[in-house]
């Protein structure tokens, strides 16, 4: 295991200290644990001392934690059995349909009751505020579909029901061949390859390290108001641009110019920003943003300089 990565969880075990007595031995089922969320999630979980058992199509992943696993996924969901304190559903699969995505959540809660799971926390996404894209985009309709399907079986009192909306993430782990602009920075530093911004790199997005994700997400399943909605992301503004040049910046020698793809378009990226409100959080939940930007490229620089020691990652 990285040192890098296994300093962050500590950190995540310091920093909540005082959820372990909550957490101590709660048998907790994953959808979706082997997924760069579900890794942190599941690796923290099992360091505050809970049991995860996880869903999965990666058994080996699963198996090479040494934790009890189903294999499936949504789209095949096998017969569930067993009893469990708490239910995560984290799992997200692309390709498919609204009501897919929905049908199979379904059996998740289904199950989540007939195991006695006193909570049920569901890893929603920032999108889902694009409520008009949800008739034309299925990732978007099926997290509203799943938020109001848990919406109303916690009003008739299955389960409690915790929403996160979960926003954009930069950390070790993440799938390096993902269509994300962080991870393709990252591997274009890992290949030593000059790095590519799509588009102009003005789109405004924000980045929250995953330490940071684990102390809120743990603290919306275990104190969050039942059917309330919770963002979960960084406060911290930056254009694509400027997150190029900040893993640009831990290059080994002479550092290559960015190229920007459409560096003259007059494109309505102006206007294309996607960031949290965070106010409802870190009030009602007292969760604060740790890592900055800065701080946050430089661990996960650090963490795949240890993946990788060829790559000539630099980190001061």
């Amino acid at each position: 295991m990285s040192l890098t990565y296994l300093n962050d969880l500590l950190e995540i075990v310091q920093s909540l200290d005082d959820a372990k007595a909550s957490l101590k031995d709660k048998k907790i089922f994953i959808t979706g644990g082997t997924g760069f969320l579900g890794v942190w999630l599941v690796d923290a979980l099992v360091q505050l001392g809970a049991k995860p058992t996880l869903l999965t199509r990666n058994k080996e992943r699963a198996i090479s934690k040494n934790l009890p696993w189903i294999e499936g996924n949504l789209k095949n969901l096998p017969e569930l059995t067993g009893n469990f304190d708490e239910v995560i559903h984290a799992a997200n699969d692309l390709t498919l349909t609204s009501d897919e995505s929905l049908a199979s959540a379904k059996k998740v809660f289904d199950f989540a009751k007939k195991s006695g799971a006193k909570r049920v926390l569901f890893l929603s996404s920032g999108a889902a505020y694009q409520t008009e894209k949800a008739e034309t985009n299925a990732y978007i309709g099926s997290k509203l579909l799943i938020e109001k399907e848990g919406t109303e079986r916690s009003s008739r009192g299955d389960f409690e029901f915790k929403i996160a909306r979960c926003f954009a993430f930069i950390g070790p782990h993440q799938d390096l061949n993902s269509h994300f602009a962080a991870t393709q920075f990252f591997k274009d530093l890992i290949d030593q390859k000059p790095l590519t911004v799509k588009g102009d790199g003005n789109p405004v997005r924000s980045f929250l390290y995953p330490t940071d994700f684990m102390v809120g997400v743990i603290k919306i399943l275990l104190h969050g108001r039942s059917n309330q909605i919770y963002n979960l992301g960084s406060n911290e503004a930056a254009k694509i641009i400027d997150l190029a040049n900040l893993v640009n910046s831990h290059r080994t020698g002479e550092i290559p110019p960015i190229n920007v793809l459409n560096q003259d378009s007059k494109s309505l990226s102006q206007t294309d920003v996607y960031l949290p409100d965070m106010k409802l959080t870190e009030t009602e939940l007292n969760f604060h943003q740790k890592i900055n930007l800065k701080e946050a490229v430089k661990r996960t620089a650090k963490f795949y300089q240890e993946m990788f020691p060829n790559s000539k990652i630099r980190v001061n």
